[in-house]
């Protein structure tokens, strides 16, 4: 099952299949969510810079990007988890690419149609090849990371589950040791290390999650563990912030608690991908709805992240329900969340339309005897 694309949960078709427990569907819709929560911090200006003096709001929004900065990981490690070798289709990379394709060019055309851009605000020759390409142009920075990971998917899960758990141990501590450890102890920001903005920080997620499975490893106490690392992320952003002011030291530091690969972080990940593992949602109309949901996680995070909508989407919301209030802590969270639930329905609503789109075209050309 391809976890960050639009596939089903169904492990069956028949009126008799077993359907893949709602919990982990669950989490994948929540980790969308909290990417679009990420976003808001970002564009609203409420995330702590290093070497300037924090507002109320951004004290607020450190915590709240603490609570969010998970989401990531768990992307990846639901792919890894659920992934096989034999997962791997040239007929899915395709439909991902088609899908990638759909949101970037949709946006564009729809931007350039209502005048908010014109054809110069492209960038010439140079901007136009980077849009005809973008996994290798980095439209969306996530899906060319993705995509080298699903295209590599059967040599790793066939790697990782050819070992023996001392290997496989051997193999993973190494990469937790120069990925994870030196970073994290270390001030320094070696030129190796991108914050998990790259397809090397995925493989390490995905083997991990590999591991997790094959060897059926457990955290103790997940939720606490959970809890304790996003406190000891904010706390370390704001501590670090607090002697960057103080000293000018240390003032890159504070960025090191929010990056993917940082380990508190790995450690919520884990965690929270742990929970929502074991958790049993009973059979009925939630569960259903979580499964209908969660295969369109993938367009509503490409419709929001669009190169030209990014950095827009906000303001626009602004028009529709009041300013941010960086000034009114209390109300920077409800505002948050409205939000987030508007950005999400509307990715909801466009992928579903895309995804019957597709349907068609696919059920066309069966009829005309095209491949499928």
């Amino acid at each position: 099952m391809m976890l960050a694309s639009g596939s089903r949960t169904d492990t069956g078709t028949g009126t008799g299949a077993r359907l893949r427990n709602a919990g982990p569907e669950l989490l994948r819709i929540v980790a969308l969510l909290e990417a679009v929560g990420l976003h808001y911090l970002s564009h609203a200006g409420l995330v702590p810079q290093a070497g300037v003096p924090l507002s109320q709001g951004q004290v607020v929004g450190a915590v709240l990007e603490s609570l969010c900065i998970a989401c990531l990981n768990v992307w990846v490690l639901l792919s890894g988890y659920y992934m096989s070798e034999r997962s791997f289709r040239v007929g899915r990379l395709v439909e991902l690419l088609l899908e990638v394709y759909f949101y970037l060019l949709l946006g564009y055309c729809l931007l350039l149609i209502t005048g908010v851009i014109n054809v110069r605000d492209l960038g010439g020759a140079y901007g136009i090849l980077q849009r005809l390409f973008p996994i290798s142009g980095s439209a969306y920075w996530y899906m060319s990371a993705y995509i080298i990971v699903y295209i590599l998917s059967p040599v790793l899960c066939a790697g990782m589950d050819a070992l023996d758990r001392g290997q496989a141990r051997a193999i993973l501590g190494g990469l937790i040791l120069f990925s994870i450890i030196i970073k994290t102890v270390i001030p320094v920001r070696f030129p190796t290390d991108h914050g998990g903005y790259e397809a090397g920080w995925f493989i390490v997620l995905f083997l991990m999650a590999r591991y997790i499975r094959r060897f059926e490893l457990r955290l103790p106490h997940p939720g606490i563990i959970y809890v304790l690392c996003l406190a000891g992320i904010a706390a370390g952003t704001l501590g670090f912030h607090a002697i960057g002011i103080r000293t000018g030291h240390f003032l890159d530091y504070m960025n090191v608690f929010y990056e993917h690969n940082f380990i508190l972080n790995i450690l919520a990940s884990v965690a929270i991908f742990q929970v929502f593992m074991e958790l049993r949602i009973p059979e009925g109309r939630i569960a259903r709805l979580i499964r209908a949901v969660s295969p369109h996680v993938l367009g509503m995070y490409l419709l929001h992240e669009h190169p030209e909508i990014r950095h827009r989407w906000l303001s626009a919301l602004t028009e529709l329900i009041g300013e941010v209030p960086v000034d009114r802590p209390l109300l920077i969270l409800p505002h948050m969340l409205m939000c987030m639930v508007i950005v999400a329905a509307a990715g909801l609503v466009v992928d579903i339309l895309r995804e019957r789109l597709f349907t068609a075209v696919k059920r066309s050309r069966h009829a005309g005897g095209g491949d499928v």
